[in-house]
């Protein structure tokens, strides 16, 4: 095994260097390494990835990005009113828009119909010889 464990010889591909790492693990562990179907499975994924490897063409070193929120923290920034609480808080403020534009509508359409009401009322005392009676 070469001096550098980094150092792959020319011509040799990553099969070799899984035999290596085996050989690797077998002299530091005293046992075989009997997970290579999950090592497999897990070497994609960002969390299990060092900082120098790459998975394929998806990931590359440095551009792996940050982990996603968790339950707790998104409930906690939910409940302190930080920042935008999702789909479904958007859904609520269009709704409760449009229930003030309805309101508001309501509102004008009342105060119309009673100003057509006064005005009637005025046309019907107009109307009288002696509005007082």
């Amino acid at each position: 095994m070469p001096k550098y464990p980094h150092y792959i010889p020319s011509g040799e591909d990553q099969g070799w260097v899984l035999k290596q790492a085996h050989t690797v693990y077998k002299d530091k562990e005293q046992v075989s390494f009997s997970f290579l179907h999950c090592w497999q499975i897990l070497k994609a994924c960002p969390k299990f990835m060092s900082s120098g490897s790459k998975a394929g063409d998806a990931f590359i070193a440095g551009e792996l990005g940050e982990r996603p929120e968790g339950v707790k923290s998104a409930k906690k920034r939910k409940r302190e009113g930080d920042g935008d609480g999702g789909v479904l808080d958007d859904e609520a403020k269009k709704l409760l828009e449009k229930g003030l534009d309805l309101k508001a509508k309501e509102e004008t359409r009342l105060a119309r119909a009673s100003k057509i009401a006064e005005v009637k009322d005025l046309i019907f005392l107009y109307g009288k010889d002696d509005p007082l009676v």
